[in-house]
C-alpha cells in the first residue's frame, strides 16, 4: 500500500493538482501535477474481497494525506466556485470509499512542513507538486517514521 498527499486546486485547462505518491516507509514514488479531468480520470475503487480498495493510478492507496483550505470569512465571493474544496471533498469521497484514512492538513503548517522536508529556504509559493510531497513528508515525520530534514534539533538544546 502507499500513501497520496495532494495539494487540492482545481482548474479545467491547468494543471493545478499536486499529488505525490510515497511507499508507507516514506519513499517517494512519483510527483506531479493534474488537470481536474485528469484527477477524475485516475482514481478508481475496487472491490478485493470483502473489501474495498482505492487505487490511484495503478498502485492502492492505504492513507490520502491532503491540504486543507477554509474560505476567509472577510472575503466576499459573491457565489464563486471554490475549486480547492471542490478537490478536497471529491478526494475525500473516493478515500471514504476506497477504505483509506483520510487526513487533512491544516495550510497554515506548510511552513513547518517545508522544514520537515528540508525546503529551509524555498520560496513562500512552491509548485502544486512540491506542496503535495512537504505535506506527505510532514505527515512521515508526525507519524515518526521520517526525520525533520531542515530542521536540527541538537541546536534547540
Amino acid at each position: 500500500m502507499t500513501v497520496l498527499a495532494i495539494d487540492p486546486g482545481r482548474s479545467d485547462t491547468k494543471a493545478t493538482i499536486g499529488y505525490c505518491q510515497f511507499n508507507d516507509d516514506g519513499t517517494e514514488v512519483i510527483r506531479g501535477e493534474l488537470t481536474w479531468d485528469e484527477l477524475v480520470g485516475v482514481y478508481r475503487i475496487e472491490q478485493i474481497e470483502d473489501q474495498h480498495v482505492l487505487y490511484f493510478g495503478g498502485s492502492p492507496i492505504s492513507r490520502v494525506v491532503v491540504e486543507d483550505f477554509v474560505n476567509d470569512p472577510r472575503v466576499k465571493r459573491g457565489g464563486q466556485r471554490n475549486g480547492a474544496s471542490e478537490v478536497i471533498g471529491a478526494v475525500e469521497i473516493l478515500a471514504r470509499q476506497g477504505g483509506a484514512e483520510f487526513v487533512r492538513r491544516d495550510r497554515s503548517t506548510l511552513h513547518a512542513a517545508k522544514l520537515h522536508a528540508g525546503y529551509v529556504l524555498s520560496k513562500s509559493h512552491l509548485p502544486h507538486k512540491d506542496a503535495a510531497y512537504v505535506h506527505g513528508y510532514s505527515d512521515f515525520v508526525m507519524r515518526g517514521i521520517l526525520p525533520a530534514l531542515g530542521v536540527d534539533y541538537d541546536m534547540l538544546e
